[in-house]
């Protein structure tokens, strides 16, 4: 962990220069007053060396290191920074390293006080340097840590202490030629090496990175063990510039630098064998990468927009991303007229492909076709082979675009080559006609209900029932001061909770969040409901009530559509509260002792079959204590942005449960509103904001109010 410290840090700074400065002049009157041989001198020598190590130690180990879920973006934008920055400081250390001549310095003595003071500026670049170093290795082996990360770092810790005083006391006392310590040194080197090889194991995230970070990773990784391998020979070799330059400043010091370079190397090592390894296989893993971002992006779309036209253009655009198509259209049917209408065309002319229609009446071929599929030679077919000579098309694929059986139009991408596309690529596009159709059948009929005149009468007479749907007070519950608010940012929404009681009796609050808003958000809800009622009665608790909920659910939900859900099973004979998580938001729970966010396994309704949904939800018992007040929330609440787009966050959340002193849940969330109010200011809410707050008064009945 970071060295935790109280007070300003440029005060360390300012004490490093101070101590560089003093050992400055110090050395200056001892060159000119004392002899060498003092022994005085190795006292102030290590006096001052402690000292500028030590303030140069804490500023450096003080500043916080992130956990990898903390970065808010790529991870690899900050390791690539650290790892230039580490390259070239090691840089600087070889250029004084080459220009500083050895013939400078004799006996550990500079020969003349000009060298000196570039010996003690130098030295404590140097320190500066190693410090870095060893920082770097230690903030990316905690950044990737394992189980044995802790364990090891403080191996490596003991070990770097042990060389730099079993260096000082050999050079101190000329044991440079003693082959016991010698031979021991270098069997700790090759067991510190080894463990720190080990240690650095969990690098799957190189294997995720494109061909170009690979190749980088490759080259800057190869750079730093060729430079690291200098320096350190450098610093180790008893002639070596770097090792006289340390020597003077204190016999033994140049292990501050060694032991890191040492450390630096294993790690370049094996990072390097790492991006090499897994050079073979960046083209799948690009591959599959911006399938998956392509098929998010598009899910995303679909969720958002009811623009016919754009959603048509951005599938036509990602269906050229993730293949080696050269061009792309999509046609639609009209039932009643036969009209064939050709739209979005990618790279190819649309005059073309209709003059193609007209000619050849292509689209009675593509009608044929119930799934997509793969046509690898066109010019061997005898229906199309046409395109070929036309030079259109060596090789297509056709998806069928359908709502429930109707088809209704198609998606076609093409390859000037014969044999161009792959396996992979059907299924792709296979799953692009899927989400299509969906969203298209989604778009029809939501432009078909606008353009009715009681579409916003509907739309209010929708938002009435909804409220219904939710509990219009919630029981006073033993024990406990319990209140909830629901706020959708259109007419309807997706938000949901409730309160009922399981099979045992006790009462259960239940949060979810629908994916998307507006009607089919409130359609989901509604059924929502509907389940919940039914399977509540045989729940035995938390867990295995979404566990229920999700058996029901899963296969009945449309692909891109998901609901996150949160259950709580009040226990006020053990003054506790059981629950369990499907994917939804973090619980905040603020005790006496502290306010942190809980967040127990588990994925979301609908996302996965019932085997794997049961084997990664968890369920977690907390015990109450008088005032303590437990927070459950959609995430409307803390993505609510303000005019400048800040998000009112986790913090300013825990924040508001930490200063409550009320016991009382209605209260708390009356303040909760006030301060979402004053935050979102002028801008409009864009998610629906639902609240659950759950306070244990121990003993103390409150009208609990919804």
């Amino acid at each position: 962990m970071p060295l935790q410290i109280k007070f300003n840090r440029i005060y360390l700074i300012i004490a490093a220069v101070l101590i560089g400065l003093a050992r400055m002049a110090g050395d200056f009157f001892i060159q000119i007053f004392l002899n060498p041989d003092n022994s005085i001198i190795i006292v102030w020598k290590f006096v001052t060396f402690a000292l500028f190590s030590s303030s140069v130690l804490v500023f450096i180990f003080s500043q916080p290191i992130k956990e990898l879920h903390q970065f808010e973006g790529n991870f690899e934008d900050d390791f690539f920074r650290d790892l230039v920055k580490l390259i070239l400081l090691s840089l600087g250390l070889i250029t004084g390293g080459l220009f500083i001549p050895e013939r400078a310095f004799e006996h550990e003595v500079a020969n003349n006080l000009f060298w000196l003071l570039i010996s003690d500026v130098f030295t404590m670049y140097g320190i500066i340097c190693g410090l870095i170093i060893l920082h770097f290795v230690y903030k990316w082996l905690l950044i990737f840590k394992h189980k044995k990360t802790s364990t090891n770092i403080r191996i490596l810790s003991f070990a770097l202490g042990y060389f730099f005083i079993a260096f000082f006391i050999r050079d101190v006392l000329n044991l440079r030629e003693n082959q016991v310590l010698s031979s021991l040194n270098k069997i700790l080197f090759i067991i510190i090496s080894v463990l720190l090889f080990f240690t650095a194991k969990k690098n799957s995230w190189i294997a995720l990175l494109p061909r170009r970070g690979k190749l980088r990773l490759v080259g800057e990784s190869l750079l730093g063990i060729i430079v690291s391998i200098i320096i350190f020979s450098y610093s180790r070799s008893d002639s070596g510039s770097l090792a006289k330059i340390f020597a003077v400043f204190l016999p033994g010091s140049s292990s501050i630098l060694s032991i890191p370079i040492l450390y630096v190397i294993i790690f370049y090592s094996r990072l390097f064998l790492s991006a090499l390894a897994s050079l073979p296989t960046s083209q799948i893993v690009e591959r599959k990468t911006s399938e998956l971002s392509s098929l998010a992006y598009l899910n995303r779309i679909i969720s958002e927009t009811i623009d016919f036209e754009n959603l048509i253009n951005t599938v036509t655009k990602l269906a050229l991303q993730v293949s080696n198509a050269a061009a792309s259209w999509a046609e639609f049917y009209d039932k009643k007229t036969g009209e064939v209408t050709v739209t979005s065309a990618q790279i190819i002319s649309l005059e073309l492909i209709k003059d193609i229609h007209k000619r050849y009446n292509i689209s009675e071929f593509f009608k044929k076709i119930k799934k997509s599929e793969l046509i690898s030679s066109v010019t061997e077919n005898k229906e199309i082979y046409y395109l070929a000579e036309q030079r259109i098309a060596g090789s297509l694929i056709v998806t069928p675009l359908c709502s429930v059986n109707d088809r209704f139009g198609t998606l076609v991408i093409v390859s000037p080559e014969e044999y161009g596309f792959e396996f992979d690529d059907i299924k792709i596009m296979a799953a692009f006609g899927d989400n299509v159709s969906v969203a298209l059948e989604n778009i029809r009929l939501v432009s078909e209900a606008v353009e009715k005149e009681h579409y916003k009468r509907e739309l209010m007479l929708a938002q009435e029932i909804q409220k219904k749907l939710l509990p219009q007070e919630i029981p006073p519950i033993e024990k406990f001061s319990v209140s909830a608010f629901s706020i959708p940012s259109e007419e309807v929404g997706g938000d949901y909770y409730d309160i009922l009681y399981i099979k045992d009796g006790r009462p259960c609050i239940l949060i979810g969040d629908v994916s998307g808003k507006g009607i089919t958000a409130a359609f989901y809800m509604a059924q929502l409901k509907g389940v919940v009622l039914s399977v509540a009665k045989e729940a035995t608790g938390a867990a295995d009530l979404l566990r229920r909920v999700n058996s029901t659910l899963y296969g009945a939900m449309e692909k891109q559509m998901y609901i996150t859900m949160s259950s709580l099973v009040f226990d006020s004979a053990d003054n506790s509260i059981i629950f369990a998580r499907a994917g939804h938001m973090p619980t905040i729970i603020k005790s006496a002792k502290c306010t942190k966010l809980i967040t127990p396994n588990g994925i979301g309704i609908g996302l996965a079959p019932q085997k794997i949904f049961d084997s990664h939800l968890d369920e977690t018992r907390i015990k109450l204590y008088h005032g303590d007040v437990c927070l459950f929330f959609t995430d409307g609440i803390n993505e609510l942005k303000n005019i400048d787009g800040e998000e009112f966050g986790y913090e300013q959340l825990s924040e508001i449960c930490e200063n409550e002193s009320s016991c009382n849940a209605k209260s708390f969330l009356d303040n909760l509103q006030i301060q979402l109010s004053e935050h979102v200011g002028t801008a409009h809410a864009h998610d629906d904001m639902t609240a659950v707050a759950i306070i244990f008064n121990d003993g103390e009945i409150l009208e609990n109010v919804s």
